[in-house]
């Protein structure tokens, strides 16, 4: 499939390609494989070839720090080490792809000694003990006690340099570059020539489909790619959707994912022919799976999953006193009572104001919450040094206790007492909902909802009541609200959940003028738009520190304070314009050693941007950043956008600089 190249878009702007030769590819290797596979190989193929859909592993390593330990393991000289650690920096000559397993590829042009290559089995075990060095990996048993650098040594021994290099990308998580290669090292033509469509790609869905009927239909019920490849290795070839049941517990069901709606009526123009429409409040929190079975011993009848399908059971054990008075189970150290419950639930985790008796709309104040209360990974991320502030509302990690608390919203009920539930009807599961969870205030309610009505019988009328209805969650500062019609079911591919936020409508988001004084490259961005490190993707901005020393004092430098990493939001030919004008007009120099000989600006914790810059500006521009509200990061006093995009950049003969918003 990396072979392959992409094709150019045509004269309309619309690409020729549409991406069927890479189901072809992975038909043909399905066919190439001795049949019967042996028990595993399933999982495994699965597991490396979509290594960021493997919830269950997780390494804890960016490339830095896997470059770092394969210098040591494979004892590479000083020029092969440096090469492997600036593996998104350009060098005279040599044009960095912005990936580690290619530029290892490089470095290990030797082949290795001809040794009988490891089996894919035994690399997938060797996976699974570097993976369970990671709190954030599923446990193992036993657990590993050798370490890290022994398994890495085992891993990328005999392997050939091709071996190496998608060996690297699997533990990054990301094949994305090995399968779909850059189409130009020039910026221009690779966004100009290009588009998201240009390569065949392989989807996750249509892989699962080419290789079992039942496979994805059974990914569907678990959200475990583990668990899907193990199941159909015991199917009966008379099986069908229904024949197979997943334990309580065991995995998260495959959360649905929503359809942005731009506008009322376009929202509502996707779910005619639907029936009733039912608008749900979006609360802003963590989503969090609920899965509970009486039946088992005390310690265990409670598992909750995150939205990435992580098991965040100990993150979240504030919740479980919660959860058992929402469903009236005794709080008693005993099992196998009668009768028995067994519930999967969706909720989404909030903090409750107990100043204000309301639930707090500042979604980063959820984070010391969990952080204090969890006996998992999470209170290792505590970040105990409370950073100065004169008012303690604008300091982001300070204690909430006493002042809030957890509280739980209950949308959706996924089974009940062994009987899935995700083909019945969500008035059907609505119903349910409410007869099972026992609301109390403060700590645990049913997300709240409006009829806004069926569009096919009175299209006007419905038009009319969802916008009093998202007008009136704005009002109150909620996130948004979520489309549902009453005859839809769970993960429904015909009539999905509608979400519709302001952020997501042109024009009715939050936006703020900033001052945008550096660029740099940012891998997830820029595999996104499938560019190489020559390409800006990402822009510094920040706020001046004191708009009315600047007006007093106009001789003296300009402070930037509060500064965030945000990606632009246009066009592929709009960034193209941008990083012309960065390189044209803006006088951009080299991040290093230029940061101490600015003489226009200066600026303020430059070190904890989200990316790392490439250049800075000599003479900042100003820029219109829109999001979706405000939110603080972590260890931060000052507010920065949420889901910040940059809609508009001036020249400065269009406007000045310093016309940002100040921090003040």
């Amino acid at each position: 499939m990396g072979s392959v190249k992409p094709h150019q878009q045509s004269g309309r702007g619309h690409t020729t390609f549409r991406g069927t030769h890479a189901i072809s590819v992975f038909r043909q290797f399905k066919a190439c494989l001795c049949v019967p596979l042996r028990r595993g190989e399933s999982r495994a193929i699965f597991r490396m070839l979509f290594p960021e859909e493997d919830h269950s592993r997780r390494y804890d390593m960016q490339e830095r720090k896997l470059a770092q330990m394969l210098i040591s393991v494979m004892n590479l000289s000083h020029n092969e080490g440096a090469c492997l650690l600036k593996w998104s920096e350009n060098s005279y000559g040599h044009m960095a792809a912005g990936c580690l397993g290619l530029e290892l590829q490089r470095v290990l042009f030797q082949p290795t000694m001809d040794h009988n290559s490891p089996t894919l089995l035994r690399i997938d075990t060797l996976l699974d003990e570097l993976a369970s060095t990671s709190a954030f990996s599923a446990p193992s048993d036993p657990p590993t006690r050798r370490g890290t650098k022994h398994i890495l040594g085992d891993l990328f021994m005999f392997l050939s340099p091709w071996e190496s290099a998608c060996l690297a990308q699997i533990i990054l998580r990301d094949i994305r570059p090995l399968l779909y290669p850059l189409p130009s090292e020039n910026f221009t033509s690779a966004l100009l020539s290009y588009n998201s469509k240009a390569y065949s790609r392989l989807t996750l869905q249509a892989a699962m489909r080419v290789w079992h009927p039942l496979m994805f239909a059974i990914y569907g019920r678990t959200s475990s790619i583990v668990l899907a490849a193990t199941m159909i290795e015991d199917l009966e070839p008379s099986c069908t959707e229904r024949d197979f049941r997943v334990p309580v517990g065991l995995a998260p069901m495959k959360v649905p994912k929503c359809v942005k709606g731009t506008s009322c009526e376009g929202a509502i123009g996707l779910l005619r022919n639907g029936g009733l429409i039912w608008a749900e409040t979006k609360y802003d929190g963590e989503r969090v799976q609920i899965h509970v079975d009486t039946s088992l011993e005390f310690r265990r009848q409670i598992r909750i999953f995150s939205k990435s399908g992580r098991d965040s059971t100990l993150d979240r054990i504030a919740c479980h006193s919660i959860i058992r008075e929402a469903l009236n189970i005794r709080l008693t150290d005993e099992c196998g009572r009668d009768p028995q419950t067994s519930v999967i639930l969706d909720a989404e985790m909030v903090a409750f104001s107990e100043e204000t008796q309301t639930i707090d709309v500042e979604f980063w104040r959820i984070r010391s919450l969990i952080e204090e209360s969890s006996r998992g990974h999470r209170w290792r991320l505590r970040n105990k040094s409370t950073p100065t502030a004169t008012q303690c509302s604008i300091v982001s990690d300070i204690s909430n206790s006493g002042i809030r608390h957890l509280m739980l919203i209950f949308f959706d009920i996924l089974h009940f007492n062994g009987i899935d539930l995700l083909h019945h009807i969500y008035r059907d599961r609505r119903g349910l909902l409410e007869k099972t969870i026992h609301s109390q205030f403060g700590k645990a309610m049913i997300a709240q909802r409006r009829e806004v009505g069926d569009p096919d019988v009175s299209s006007a009328q419905t038009l009319r009541t969802l916008c009093s209805a998202f007008a009136q969650s704005r009002s109150k500062f909620e996130e948004g609200v979520v489309l549902k019609l009453e005859l839809s079911k769970y993960n429904d591919e015909r009539w999905p959940w509608v979400k519709l936020k302001a952020d997501y409508i042109p024009g009715c988001g939050d936006s703020v003028d900033l001052v945008c004084f550096g660029a740099g490259w940012s891998k997830d961005r820029a595999r996104d738009l499938n560019v190489g490190t020559d390409t800006y993707t990402d822009f510094l901005v920040g706020t001046l520190a004191d708009d009315g020393e600047l007006n007093n004092h106009p001789v003296s430098r300009a402070h930037i304070c509060g500064v965030f990493s945000v990606s632009w939001a246009r066009s592929r030919a709009e960034l193209e314009e941008l990083n012309f004008l960065i390189r044209s007009e803006f006088v951009a120099r080299d991040y290093n050693g230029f940061c101490s000989a600015i003489t226009s600006y200066s600026v303020e914790n430059l070190g904890t941007s989200a990316t790392r810059p490439s250049v800075l500006f000599e003479h900042p521009v100003l820029c219109e950043v829109y999001g979706a509200g405000f939110t603080k990061a972590r260890g931060q006093s000052y507010y920065e956008i949420r889901f910040p995009r940059i809609s508009k950049v001036w020249r400065e003969s269009e406007r000045p600089w310093m016309e940002s918003m100040s921090s003040i």
